[in-house]
């Protein structure tokens, strides 16, 4: 308890009193002033600023236009929390199987390695556990490029600010009738129509399509046969686990805004056993855009100053100012538990660093060794396919000379068919110029040792005799 104040008391005076809330677009950026203490949105203070051009082609550019409007402002904070728009991020989930807590996070980068079309060390990566339904969980992923983040950190550095959270936010503002059932949701943002598949209030996946059109919001043509198609491409992409469990297809947004979309893509939608519905929200407006991105940007950055994590962080854990001064204050057995504890981490990190590359090391061996395995493997195939030829069993080339010196070489009798089974069975078909000759093959056969059983099971004709003999020879001959 005493520990937790001492906690509260280093917040309260190392943390920042304020922090900028950055809300970025492709040619604009929302700038709100979230002060520690602030009560209520009005309380806050805040601006926008527009771009020449696209910020992401000169981050140093768009960094100097917002550092010379926050002097024009004479805002004196630092720090600031970055929301980035939800159509430069990867959202994808997948089935968490049941295990520990402190095993979610390889997983989670096991599975970003198969969800997202870049390699995970060129993400960004963060990720949540939701709950479908009562017993189902999923491990829901987000991820930003590295080369984004970098344009983000320029930006701010030009702007003479420190990022300390990067995070970004799908608008998903659920009315109290919605469960965590698993359905779509629709929307228009400017000339954007975005698709969103959402257990209760966390999209599972997220699309994003440019309308066609006039310039302007209200001159964006939407048709049925777009919705229609968009939907299927993101059905598509769901696992089956998610995909039936949709049920519903909600249209955000005043009904007049989809000028008959809604009754052309109807029947399309309910073939897919989806049911169409209508939230009138004016918050789907062009015109709401600000009113309605205060509030995240404020609530994004209140979080931040009270030590709470955000739903989705891009930006690698952080250690406090506060946390390390604590650290440091420790004295006695706690500071020398502190350190064993540091010092175990560090074996750990070191072993995982060894491991992965011993794995890497193992990984480049084998594929320098593949193709001479995969040769060996073609080999062993066609040795094992031939292995009858050369075994030392009555199957075998052996029997088959042992009975041929059975037979004379005048060219009184001779075999057609030999047929050699695995089980010392051997038949012989054959002809034979007189029954005299066939008689001594008999004799010489039964005169054998290694044969145990003679029959003559056919014989017919005078000259040639045709005749077929059975043989039982002895195993391992």
């Amino acid at each position: 308890m005493k520990e937790n104040k001492k906690k509260e008391i280093w917040r309260r005076w190392i943390q920042p009193r304020r922090l900028l809330s950055v809300g970025l677009k492709e040619s604009c950026a929302r700038v709100v002033l979230v002060p520690r203490n602030g009560n209520g949105t009005e309380s806050y203070k805040a601006f926008s600023v527009k771009f020449p051009i696209p910020w992401t082609e000169d981050p140093e550019a768009a960094g100097h236009r917002l550092a010379e409007r926050l002097q024009q402002e004479r805002w004196k904070a630092k720090k600031a929390l970055v929301l980035l728009d939800p159509a430069w991020v990867f959202l994808g989930s997948a089935s968490l199987p049941p295990i520990e807590k402190e095993e979610i996070p390889a997983y989670a980068d096991l599975q970003a390695e198969k969800i997202f079309p870049l390699p995970r060390n060129d993400l960004a990566v963060a990720f949540r556990v939701t709950e479908i339904g009562k017993e189902t969980q999923r491990l829901v992923l987000a991820a930003v490029p590295q080369r984004r983040v970098q344009a983000v950190q320029r930006l701010l550095q030009a702007a003479g600010l420190e990022l300390v959270s990067l995070t970004t936010d799908w608008g998903v503002n659920i009315q109290d009738g919605h469960t965590k059932e698993l359905h779509f949701r629709i929307r228009r943002a400017a000339k954007r129509l975005e698709l969103l598949v959402v257990a209760g209030k966390t999209p599972l996946a997220y699309q994003s399509a440019v309308l066609s059109g006039s310039e302007g919001a209200s001159g964006q043509e939407v048709q049925g046969a777009e919705i229609v198609r968009q939907v299927r491409m993101l059905v598509g992409r769901l696992d089956p686990e998610v995909r039936e469990k949709i049920r519903t297809v909600t249209f955000e947004g005043p009904p007049e805004q989809w000028n008959g979309v809604i009754d052309s893509s109807r029947q399309h939608l309910e073939r897919f056993g989806l049911e169409v519905a209508v939230e009138d929200s004016s918050k789907a407006t062009e015109k709401a855009f600000e009113d309605r991105l205060d509030p995240i940007l404020v609530r994004y950055a209140k979080e931040w100053l009270e030590n709470q994590s955000v739903p989705f962080e891009f930006l690698p854990p952080r250690i406090s100012t506060w946390e390390r001064l604590l650290q440091r204050s420790a004295k006695g057995p706690g500071r020398l538990a502190a350190e064993i504890g540091a010092g175990v981490v560090a074996l750990f990190v070191v072993a995982m660093i060894a491991h992965i590359q011993y794995y890497k090391h193992l990984e480049k061996r084998w594929q320098a060794m593949k193709p001479a395995v995969s040769q060996l493997q073609e080999i062993q195939s066609k040795i094992q396919k031939f292995r009858s030829w050369f075994a030392e069993e009555p199957v075998t080339l052996s029997v088959a000379n042992h009975i041929a010196e059975a037979f004379p070489v005048e060219g009184r009798i001779w075999a057609r068919i030999l047929q050699i089974k695995s089980d010392g069975t051997v038949r012989i078909s054959g002809r034979a110029r007189d029954n005299q000759s066939l008689l001594q093959l008999l004799e010489k056969f039964r005169k054998d040792p290694q044969i145990l059983e003679v029959k003559l099971q056919q014989s017919r004709g005078k000259d040639p005799i045709e005749f077929v003999i059975q043989l039982t020879v002895k195993h391992g001959h």
